[in-house]
This record gives C-alpha cells, sequence and structure tokens, in this order.
C-alpha cells in the first residue's frame, strides 16, 4: 500500500513522465471546450493582436494532446517569453519522455525574474519537478506573502514541505487550505498521503474518502481495495 500511495503522489506532481513519444487516445473533448477551441482557432488563424497559443495550448494539455500543446506553447515562448508557457511545455515534454528538454523550460522558468505571486507560484512548482524542494519552499512562501489566502499555494507548498519529509507542517498548510476552502478535493487528497507517510492510517482514510466525495479521482483511486492490501 505504501508504495502503491507514494507511487500515485509522484504521478499527481507530474514528476513521471509518460514514456509514449506520440500523442496518447485523448479523452472526448466536452462541447464547451471543443466550442471553446473552435474560436481558439478561429483567433490563430485570423489574429488582430496576440494570438492565444497560450490558451490552445492548455486546453490541449487538458486533453492529453502533448504534442499540440508543444508547437503553441513554444509558439507563446517565441512571442512574449512567458514563463507559463516554458513551465506546461515542460510539462509535456516530461509526459512524452524528453526529460532533457524538459530540465531546460523548468531551468528557463527559474532564470525570468519573478514579479507577482503568479510568477512566484511557477518559479515553485518549476523547482519543485527539478527536486529542489528547499527552493520551492521558499518560492511558495513568496507567492502567499503577496497572496495568503490562494489555497493552490498553500496546497503547493505543502506538497513540498511533503517531499522535504515536513509532514507536519505539510499538513498544516494542507488544512489552512481547507479552512478555506472546505471543498478542495485535492487538498483532502494530499493531506491523506501525508497523513499515511506518517502512520495515521485511520486519518489518512477518512481524507480519502472525503477527496473522493468531492469528485477528486485520486481519491477515489486510493479507496480501491487492492490499495489496501
Amino acid at each position: 500500500m505504501k508504495n502503491r500511495l507514494l507511487y500515485l503522489f509522484i504521478l499527481s506532481l507530474m514528476l513521471w513522465p509518460n514514456l509514449s513519444w506520440a500523442d496518447p487516445t485523448p479523452p472526448q473533448m466536452s462541447t464547451s471546450d471543443s466550442q471553446y477551441l473552435d474560436t481558439l482557432n478561429i483567433l490563430i488563424d485570423h489574429p488582430g493582436g496576440l494570438a492565444p497559443f497560450e490558451q490552445r495550448g492548455f486546453l490541449y494539455y487538458k486533453y492529453q494532446l502533448y504534442q499540440r500543446a508543444i508547437t503553441d506553447f513554444s509558439s507563446q515562448v517565441e512571442n512574449n517569453q512567458s514563463s507559463t508557457a516554458y513551465l506546461y511545455r515542460a510539462y509535456c515534454y516530461e509526459k512524452l519522455g524528453k526529460a532533457q528538454l524538459a530540465k531546460q523550460d523548468y531551468q528557463a522558468v527559474i532564470n525570468q525574474s519573478a514579479k507577482n505571486h503568479q510568477e512566484w507560484n511557477t518559479h515553485g512548482l518549476a523547482h519543485r519537478n527539478l527536486k529542489e524542494y528547499q527552493a520551492a519552499v521558499n518560492d511558495f512562501q513568496q507567492a502567499l506573502t503577496i497572496a495568503p489566502n490562494h489555497t493552490g499555494y498553500l496546497a503547493n507548498l505543502g506538497e513540498a514541505y511533503h517531499l522535504l519529509k515536513q509532514y507536519p507542517q505539510a499538513i498544516a498548510h494542507y488544512t489552512q487550505a481547507l479552512k478555506i476552502d472546505p471543498e478542495y478535493a485535492y487538498a483532502y487528497y494530499l493531506r491523506g498521503l501525508t497523513y499515511y507517510s506518517r502512520g495515521q492510517y485511520l486519518a489518512a482514510r477518512a481524507d480519502f474518502v472525503q477527496a473522493c466525495a468531492l469528485g477528486d479521482s485520486e481519491g477515489c483511486d486510493v479507496l480501491k481495495p487492492e490499495a489496501w492490501e
């Protein structure tokens, strides 16, 4: 069980790539996303200003169309050196097994100066995926200095503390995020993993149950009987 939970946790952080070199069969695109894609395509084909390559890249990434996403994030990088485009292009490279290219893009993020809380968070994600966990903690703390009630940043900081095996700090930040948003399913899942790492199995299971009830698929996965064998 412990190895399975650790494996799922690492997957959730996108630290291990999908080794397929081709776009996998994507999930079926929702009607609203399909309409959104049509709009983005029109804007990109007939630009009146900065073409929304990054937005279309996010949509392709969501549906596991990683090669197409890389093309759009690369266009965005050429336009304005977007740190977010570098970050998500790195995620795509990891999914496609291109670890060195991913590392280069993470480093490109870090080399840019952070000017706001979003960029500090982006720096933290890059450091985290380079396994530079203390640097990630510092970056997420900077982001929270500017946006102290941002639940995503609190969860990211909790993840970084977990990876440093500083479990009380991780739990404290997940709990803080849940006080702000009691329906933050992923924070329950992450806190459950940390409880499990501390040997608090009943608390871990309770958090997984809550995460699953709120719609987190990873929380549901760890509740399957084979996960507890």
